[in-house]
């Protein structure tokens, strides 16, 4: 993700229904511990969030 970031990319996450508890850590553990890009410090913005039969998908 770190490497998506460096460039400038938008990045999808994505589980399916029975990871939802790995998925809330997930998303939690972004919004609460910055990443490092080159010299800042950033954290992601959730972009949109949707539910699907198959899983969840956030956009960062």
């Amino acid at each position: 993700m770190e490497e998506a970031f460096k460039q400038g990319v938008s990045v999808s996450l994505i589980a399916p229904p029975d990871a939802r508890g790995d998925f809330k850590s997930a998303i939690l553990i972004l919004a609460l511990e910055p990443m490092e890009v080159e010299f800042l410090q950033i954290y992601p913005v959730i972009e949109g969030m949707q539910r699907y039969p198959r899983g969840f998908v956030v956009g960062l």
